[in-house]
């Protein structure tokens, strides 16, 4: 019903729903995900025996020091939302304001990627990265004050509340987005001003991006990179705030490893906590849509992400299928992503698997896209073709094999359809490359359902690829509107 949709798959109910509708028979769906997990939260500890690092990791956790830890500090519920974030006072008054002595604090370079462990706990053995809340607080000279001011930061990950001389400017909870805060200069002061950020990091990365600096109505631009006072305030463990704060921050030399919780806290947690319970109640086929957290792991995903499958079938004892949705387009800023969607397409080695190609349907700036009803309907094609023998093109088309001839690699594609289409009459997004690897732009022509590739830049072609981007508009089709995957004929492209 409307009322419980909002607390549904809506990838896993627009699956359902296209079948129902198509096959006229009740689809029953069970809905067992937790977003922003890597796959190895969900095989088997049996799952993983090939991956002795992770074996390892979970015969050797306990939870002891953690938890006596803990005891010596006052806690506090980690906020989920950012009202929740603004209710949980961190000293913010004082510890904002222009007369607060803040020369005791550790000094950090902001911007800065990482959780800053070796910043707080220099000497900690088995160092791990830090989570909870930081402040940072940084005194800037103005000269002129006469304009308002826009203050720049970059992302940060995931919240923060921005203080300057004491006043909030500006918060916000979105891990990827560019923050930028008016600054009236009604807040302003000639001479010395204080910047004051508490940054709230509730795992996963802990990034103040950048750039930062302070820009006038009139273009003016106040740097505010480079040193900065730090203090690790709050750390998060078990879902609780743990308070430092000022008066404990010298404890933290003697802060034990302490066993992370959270979904990807440890292998296999969720295949025990969300899977193992429903073993071995009747399935008729798996859907999943996974793989953004395991983004820069794609040598190792391509090994691992087919153990899962295979281990979920062992423990149900069935060879049911398996479809999945290849993770969208969307900008990490490393490139890293186009090897994890290949990872996924040499899965289909795999007997009984299918992937719904996502291509048309990424965001740049946002890796959740919001259509999908495109997603669970592409998964309900695969299923309606493989399971219920219905006579449809299930995916688009995707590389099968290729020929070089005359300076030229001419690429076959399977469930091309009547042909290929390009939306594109120059298309852009082929690239080749000689023995060296050393990729460059490919003319294309397509031939039914074959595309020809060359570059008066390349006489030896010996590699292709298309749409080898964290984020790009696909040009390739086939003839039932479905797009092309991206691939490479580089053997390894991960080096």
């Amino acid at each position: 019903s409307p009322q419980e949709a909002d607390k549904f798959s809506a990838t896993a109910y627009f699956f359902a729903r296209e079948l129902h509708q198509d096959l006229g028979i009740p689809i029953g769906i069970v809905h067992s995900s937790w977003g922003g997990t890597e796959a190895e939260a969900w095989t088997s500890k049996e799952g993983l025996a090939d991956f002795p690092e992770w074996i390892q990791e979970i015969e050797s956790f306990n939870t002891t020091g953690r938890d006596e830890w803990v005891k010596n500090f006052k806690t506090v519920d980690a906020p989920i939302t950012l009202e929740a974030l603004r209710l949980t006072d961190m000293e913010d008054q004082r510890l904002t304001s222009l007369e607060f002595d803040d020369s005791a604090w550790n000094k950090i370079i902001l911007p800065s990627k990482g959780c800053h462990t070796n910043l707080f706990i220099p000497d900690a053995e088995n160092a791990q990265d830090l989570h909870g809340m930081f402040w940072y607080r940084k005194e800037f000279v103005l000269e002129d004050i006469q304009d308002d001011f826009k203050l720049h930061t970059g992302a940060i990950d995931d919240a923060d509340l921005i203080y300057v001389n004491g006043k909030l400017i500006g918060s916000d909870w979105a891990w990827n987005s560019d923050r930028v805060y008016d600054v009236p200069n009604s807040l302003l002061k000639v001479g010395n001003n204080i910047i004051a950020i508490r940054h709230y990091d509730s795992g996963g990365g802990s990034n103040v991006l950048g750039p930062i600096h302070l820009k006038s109505s009139l273009g003016k631009t106040k740097n505010l990179e480079g040193e900065w006072s730090a203090l690790f305030y709050a750390d998060l463990i078990n879902g609780d705030l743990v308070i430092y704060g000022e008066e404990h921050k010298d404890k933290l030399k003697n802060r034990p490893y302490v066993s992370a919780d959270g979904p990807n806290a440890l292998a296999s947690s969720l295949y025990n906590a969300m899977l193992h319970p429903l073993i071995p109640y009747n399935v008729k086929g798996a859907i999943w849509y996974q793989g953004e957290s395991n983004v820069g792991r794609a040598k190792q995903y391509e090994k691992l992400f087919p153990t899962m499958i295979k281990d979920w079938r062992s423990k149900w004892d069935s060879k049911f299928p398996f479809y999945f949705a290849q993770i969208a387009p969307y900008e990490y800023n490393n490139n890293l992503s186009p090897a994890l969607r290949d990872a996924q397409r040499k899965t289909l080695d795999l007997e009984k698997t299918g992937m719904a190609i996502l291509m048309d349907l990424g965001l740049e700036k946002s890796i959740h896209p919001g259509n999908k009803q495109d997603v669970g309907k592409r998964l309900a094609f695969l299923a309606l073709e493989n399971d219920y023998q219905k006579n449809i093109l299930p995916t688009g088309p995707l590389y099968s094999s290729h020929t070089v001839k005359d300076q030229n690699i001419v690429l076959s594609f399977d469930f091309a359809g009547d042909g290929l289409v390009s939306k594109n009459i120059k298309i852009s997004n082929f690239e080749i490359a000689a023995a060296n690897g050393n990729f460059v732009p490919a003319r294309a022509e397509i031939l039914k359902d074959q595309v020809k590739l060359s570059s008066p830049e390349i006489e030896d072609p010996v590699y292709a690829r298309y749409g080898w981007k964290d984020f790009l508009v696909p040009e390739m089709f086939n003839s039932e509107g479905l797009p092309m995957s991206s691939f490479t004929t580089l053997e390894d492209p991960i080096k």
